[in-house]
């Protein structure tokens, strides 16, 4: 740490619901740097998507459910199925997340990436397959929160 150079705020900021402090490191022989910022989320958004990914993937399956039942037109079919696909990425990546944070072995975060995985299949296959993607989102966002707290006790 000797010899950087750091740039840092007076007070905590606030911006778009977060308050914090951050600050950048730079050694200036060779201007490689870092920034921290400090609080809840990191300056991220999979802390603020893992809170709400299960309401979202329920939500989302209710709506393509009723959308396959009452054979909606092919615009709200293919919009369903983006947010299907987005939710089941999105899982994907907060599968990792939670399951490095709470140490778990890296092989064990596959079942829930495959089921992220087939989650995304799923969503090309029609207004049924829709509604079996978000339910599949729904199942492992939910699960892999659960399953993980289980890691931090080995």
């Amino acid at each position: 740490m000797a010899g950087k150079e750091v740039i840092f705020h007076e007070k905590a900021i606030s911006a778009h619901g977060w308050t914090g402090h951050g600050y950048i490191m730079v050694d200036p022989n060779t201007g490689a740097g870092a920034y921290i910022i400090e609080g809840r989320g990191n300056g991220g958004f999979l802390d603020l998507w893992s809170e709400y990914n299960v309401a979202f993937a329920f939500l989302l399956f209710i709506a393509s459910f009723i959308a396959a039942v009452a054979s909606a037109g092919a615009f709200v079919i293919v919009i369903l199925g983006i947010l299907t696909v987005f939710t089941a990425l999105m899982n994907i990546m907060v599968i990792r997340l939670v399951l490095i944070e709470n140490g778990c072995p890296q092989d064990g975060s596959s079942f829930f990436e495959d089921m992220g995985w087939l989650a995304v299949v799923l969503s090309l296959l029609g207004p049924g397959g829709v509604a079996g993607s978000a339910f599949l989102s729904f199942l492992s966002g939910g699960g892999v929160t659960g399953a993980a707290v289980g890691c931090r006790s080995f």
